[in-house]
């Protein structure tokens, strides 16, 4: 199996803090890029009651690092995972 995703994160330009009564308490600019997300994985059937299942994924980051903010840190990445049933 494989799979490729395309997230348009680009939409998120900014983290505002709003009070109560509407007040802006906080503004700060966040400017995020679109990203692609790759992954691949096999499903074996070992025997008739045992399935395994072993997958890869590269999440792409969505903050470069002239625009990440301590308030939202972002970097890529990897995953490696395996399962039984």
């Amino acid at each position: 199996m494989a799979n490729t995703t395309w997230t348009r994160y680009s939409h998120f330009q900014e983290l505002a803090i709003v009070g109560d009564k509407g007040t802006l308490l906080a503004r700060t600019p966040e400017n995020w890029v679109n990203t692609m997300r790759y992954s691949e994985a096999v499903n074996y059937n070992y025997s008739a009651t045992i399935k395994l299942h072993a997958g890869l994924a590269y999440d792409e980051g969505v903050a470069s690092d002239t625009i990440r903010t301590l308030r939202i840190p972002d970097i890529d990445r990897k995953w490696l995972t395996f399962s039984g049933d």
